[in-house]
């Protein structure tokens, strides 16, 4: 996705500041921190973020959480199973678009690996007691959808197993054992957008250093008979504490660690990779760790180049565990620009004094220098907010504490939202089931319009085909549009919308929150602004049009969007379009499609005006023209009469060709990314036009 001018200046100031410390030897603090006690009990502490905006917080088998944004916090009693037998376990936690919590956990120390559920933000829980029978060790849970959750441990402390659960947790299925692995330390379980795998980062130790590597685990959950489905490097050599990563919202994984640094210390690096791990480009070292020791790196990711890591750091130089006149604070790095070349960072020092003396972890060794346990943690939300855990010793020897602060970012979030998985097809306003290609997997389409009155509002067409109804999310979206950091400006403020089916039937909604909230809140595509309206529906197969429009006639620019929330599902959305007045300058009509998968694509492009007053249409755009961009804005083609694209013969063979010479088509094949088509007038003209994609191989 473009980024913004303004976003553009505000990072480019940043940088030019962060510049100017690093070159007097400073580092530059993001603003004021207050961290608070979470409470005494546990250590590794693990934070997670719900949907609805609660935070937990895991230490070993005891639980925390906040409602206000972590001001304050209290201590669960947690699931019987936790709290009855042993709290100094590992755990893990998670939470799903609906808010349950899962909790996981040994059940007894270095016993089964127990599963809890909450839907009640931990004050009561389900429990399944015994996931993995045997000796466990190190568990992870992620549950990234309401289909399906999945689960990491090792089944007698050396055995890799990986299970899935398609019923929210309440039953698990092995898919994936592996005997005689020994386990190596892991890090948390994560899944790309539109992906169907799992990675985690791991350690993996060698005869030597040259051997020694975090790498990443790749899991297929549909696989059954191995551990992984592949092991894939990641250039970066072991930290100290377990291994972390994330995800970007634009997919990108992003892991760190630490290396010896020129002074003897170690030095904190990030990597990052566009592909799943397959391939790396790794970042020069955090400025403010290139002399002193760094150690128990976390790394979180938000929007695109927008990356935080935090740390433990020390002035003095040597190995952590071997530090004995050590003085360690809690340290917070944050960039805006670091899906650059040479990122600037931001240093914020989140707490002075958080141990004195060495620092180790694991099997390593035990006691007081072990204070942490294995790892601390970071994480952003929605907002572009971090919200940060660590540990403090009172004094060498004293109590311990788990510590939270949250970090507001220095700039406010680009809007950026992650392009909806799937591939589109085809369209006309009223569809038939026999156009669409046999091959198209059909999942989402979003288009921008002018909203206007009459034949003027934008509408969508599609088909459910096949022999079984498909859960659909339709959503028309205005106040929430922005245009880089600001508003929109003449943005449709208050849309409705209608979704009407072949047979006449309509369904209404003109502010999402009044009806469907719960489910829209569940599917995790919710609109952000309560003004913006939605619909949830289970659509037997058949025709169905969507229509956005003002409510009491208002004009402006708004966003028909249809979801498929069931895509793993049988059945398919089908011959998708959207149509509306292209009018010049902003009010073009510009349509958003994915093309996904492992695989380039061939893909049609149709910008439709004249032939549409043979279906009836009037005022239809009479010359148009069209533009395809892939998701970083680059313009790919431009086509204004499928005659003279430079594969014309290509295009008429597909059998989709435009049926007027004047209609634009622009056929290539495609990497799997997110690409946007714009659809405008010849010499500023204006009128009806019809924007399609079709996915041809």
């Amino acid at each position: 996705m473009m980024r913004h001018k303004s976003l553009s200046r505000v990072v480019d100031s940043i940088r030019r500041c962060a510049l100017a410390a690093a070159a007097f030897g400073l580092t530059q603090a993001a603003n004021a921190v207050t961290p608070v006690t979470v409470g005494s009990k546990g250590n590794e502490p693990l934070i997670a973020i719900s949907p609805d905006g609660t935070l937990y917080i895991s230490a070993l088998q005891h639980l925390y959480r906040s409602t206000n944004g972590g001001a304050s916090w209290k201590e669960l009693a947690g699931p019987p199973e936790a709290s009855q037998l042993n709290l100094n376990s590992d755990s893990s936690l998670s939470i799903d678009p609906g808010n349950r919590v899962y909790f996981t956990f040994d059940y007894p120390y270095a016993g089964t690996t127990a599963v809890c559920t909450s839907d009640d933000h931990g004050d009561s829980w389900s429990c399944n007691p015994a996931v993995v029978p045997g000796g466990t060790d190190r568990m992870w849970v992620l549950a990234p959808s309401m289909t399906a959750a999945y689960e990491v441990t090792n089944e007698g402390l050396y055995e890799t197993a990986f299970l899935k659960s398609t019923d929210r947790g309440q039953t698990w299925t092995p898919r994936a054992l592996g005997s005689g692995l020994l386990e190596p330390q892991t890090g948390p379980l994560l899944q790309k957008r539109c992906s169907s795998f799992v990675l985690q980062p791991i350690k993996i130790y060698g005869n030597g250093p040259a051997d020694e590597e975090v790498k990443i685990y790749v899991y297929d959950p549909d696989a059954t008979g191995s551990v992984i489905s592949d092991i894939r490097g990641t250039g970066l050599k072991l930290p100290t504490a377990l291994p972390s990563a994330s995800l970007g919202k634009d997919g990108t994984l992003w892991v760190v660690s630490e290396e010896a640094n020129p002074a003897g210390g170690r030095q904190v690096v990030v990597a990052r990779s566009a592909d799943e791990g397959a391939h790396w480009k790794k970042l020069p070292p955090l400025p403010a760790t290139t002399t002193g020791t760094a150690t128990f790196s976390w790394v979180a990711a938000a929007e695109p180049g927008h990356v935080g890591v935090l740390y433990y750091y020390t002035t003095e130089n040597g190995d952590p565990g071997a530090l004995g006149k050590a003085v360690w604070s809690a340290q917070w790095a944050e960039s805006f620009d670091a899906d650059s070349s040479a990122p600037s960072w931001m240093v914020t020092t989140v707490e002075e004094k958080i141990h004195s003396g060495p620092i180790c972890v694991a099997a390593d060794c035990t006691g007081t220098n072990r204070f942490a346990g294995d790892f601390i943690t970071a994480a952003f939300d929605a907002a572009g907010a971090a919200h940060l855990t660590w540990m403090r010793q009172d004094d060498a020897a004293g109590a311990t504490s788990i510590r939270y602060a949250r970090i507001q970012s220095l700039t406010t979030p680009s809007g950026y939202v992650p392009p909806p998985c799937g591939t589109i097809e085809t369209p006309t306003p009223t569809p038939d089931p026999n156009a669409t290609p046999a091959n198209v997997k059909l999942v989402n389409i979003s288009g921008r319009v002018l909203e206007q009155t009459g034949d003027k509002v934008g509408i969508g067409g599609f088909i459910i085909t096949g022999q079984k109804p498909k859960r659909v999310v339709v959503r028309g979206i205005g106040p929430s549009l922005k245009a880089g950091n600001q508003p929109l400006s003449g943005r449709l403020e208050d849309p409705a919308i209608e979704l009407h089916n072949g047979s006449g039937g309509t369904m209404a909604n003109d502010n999402w929150r009044s009806s469907q909230s719960s489910e829209l809140m569940k599917s995790g595509i919710a609109p952000l602004d309560s003004r913006e309206a939605a619909i949830i529906a289970t659509l037997p197969p058949g025709d169905y049009t969507a229509i956005v429009h003002g409510r009491n006639d208002a004009t402006g620019i708004g966003l028909a969007e249809i979801y498929d929330i069931e895509p793993d599902q049988k059945g398919e959305l089908g011959n998708l379009s959207v149509r509306a007045d292209v009018g010049v300058d902003d009010n073009v009509l510009i349509d958003g499609v994915i093309v996904r998968g492992m695989a380039p694509r061939r893909v049609l492009f149709r910008g439709i005006g004249p032939e549409l007053r043979q279906r009836g249409v009037t005022g239809e755009l009479k010359d148009p023209t069209l533009e395809l961009h892939d998701g970083n804005g680059t313009l790919l083609r431009r086509n204004d009469s499928w005659r003279k694209a430079p594969n014309a013969p290509e295009i008429e063979r597909s059998g989709l060709a435009p049926k007027d010479e004047r209609e634009p088509a622009i056929l290539m094949r495609l990497a799997p990314g997110a690409y946007t088509s714009i659809v405008r007038g010849a010499n500023g003209t204006t009128g009806i036009a019809l924007a399609e994609a079709y996915k041809l191989d």
